[in-house]
């Protein structure tokens, strides 16, 4: 079997390229990246202040006070209230 004209190109182009990947993977190897970080910077101005939030629900009512003691008599010899004056 005699090998053709395009499959002696393709054979080339393929070393070439496998050169130039095991070339960049041996350049990989030896200078690993190396990450510099720089002084902070200044901080920031503080940003605008949100809207109030919404109200929360209504509580419950309150438990009803207890009833008061009858006053005393007044100047005209009542006792209680006007309408129910026992």
């Amino acid at each position: 079997m005699k090998a053709t004209a395009w499959s002696n190109s393709f054979y080339w182009v393929l070393r070439i390229f496998l050169g130039v990947a095991a070339a960049l993977i041996v350049v990989a190897v030896i200078y690993p990246p190396q990450l510099v970080r720089g002084p902070a910077g200044a901080t920031g101005a503080p940003g605008a202040d949100g809207q109030d939030g919404q109200k929360g629900d209504k509580g419950q009512p309150g438990k009803d006070g207890d009833h008061g003691s009858k006053g005393n008599t007044g100047a005209t010899g009542a006792k209680g209230s006007f309408w129910g004056g026992k």
